[in-house]
């Protein structure tokens, strides 16, 4: 196999060489911004967990506090008699005069 070689220009060179240190130079600066973004992860996967560890202590006390407590009692108003006896009514009084108009109807 024979070797050949291209007569390049100086000029064109010169940009090619830059060119080749400035891609090397953005690859070091990715591999840079990539091991910083890793640590950032791995700091930030430690203070989750640590806020996750302390929102569960919090939560077992305040439970712990709020079994301490006394329970409050709830009142539950009783429907009034009368509200509901007027509504049957209301409703009796509907369903006789629709069944009027229906008597009337039919004859």
């Amino acid at each position: 196999m024979e070797t050949r070689y291209l007569r390049v220009g100086y000029e064109k060179a010169l940009s090619t060489r830059k060119e080749l240190l400035s891609a090397e130079l953005n690859s070091i600066n990715i591999n840079k911004k990539l091991k910083q973004y890793r640590e950032l992860r791995k700091k930030e996967f430690f203070l989750k967990n640590k806020l996750r560890i302390a929102l569960g202590n919090l939560k077992i006390k305040t439970n712990l506090i709020l079994s301490t407590l006394p329970k409050e009692k709830k009142e539950i108003p009783e429907i009034k008699e009368r509200k509901k006896n007027k509504v049957d009514k209301d409703i009796t009084n509907e369903l006789e005069a629709i069944s009027k108009k229906l008597a009337e109807l039919g004859n």
